[in-house]
């Protein structure tokens, strides 16, 4: 190569890779957000699509259910036994160890503690009047309680309409 030639090739190099760049970041937008080029966005259902699958997701609960479904997900079991002796005290109770959340079942002697799934604490927790405090959740924890799992626990409360007030977590642990 003359002198010439390698001075014009290391002139192009910087464009080229610069248009190069540029075509990779188009890539990535579109990949990311797929809009453009004809489409409107959707996944290809019409809204005759959307309309009936949703008449055909409604579900309603039996009148005696104490849960009903407003966004046609299908109602929650009945309550068990103990759940409804968790829920007598009008406050529920709830023990955080490690990342598992366990309710709180009255008995004679020493509490019973049973593991249940988050989602259900909400369902619970929307059920508890509430003492004269406005307390409906106590939360106790063990040594081994992830703070990450009590976060967690209030923001879903949060999300179901528990407000903070409504929540009560005690500073002592339980063994």
């Amino acid at each position: 190569m003359n002198r010439q030639t390698r001075k014009s090739m290391t002139r192009r190099a910087p464009r080229a890779a610069m248009g190069g760049g540029a075509l990779v970041l188009a890539l990535l937008l579109y990949l990311l957000f797929p809009f453009g080029l004809g489409g409107d966005g959707s996944d290809g259902e019409t809204e005759g699509d959307a309309d009936a699958q949703g008449d055909a997701m409604v579900t309603s609960a039996p009148a005696n259910s104490p849960f009903t479904s407003l966004t046609g997900d299908p109602p929650s079991p009945a309550m068990s036994d103990e759940e409804q002796k968790a829920l007598s005290g009008n406050v529920l109770t709830v023990l955080i160890d490690e990342h598992k959340y366990l309710i709180e079942i009255p008995t004679d002697q020493a509490p019973l503690y049973r593991p249940t799934p988050l989602t259900r604490i909400v369902e619970l927790a929307q059920l508890a009047e509430g003492d004269a405090n406005g307390i409906r959740v106590r939360v106790l924890r063990r040594d081994s309680a992830r703070a990450s799992a009590e976060e967690k626990l209030r923001l879903e409360l949060n999300h179901s309409d528990i407000r903070n007030d409504a929540i009560y977590m005690s500073d002592t642990t339980v063994p």
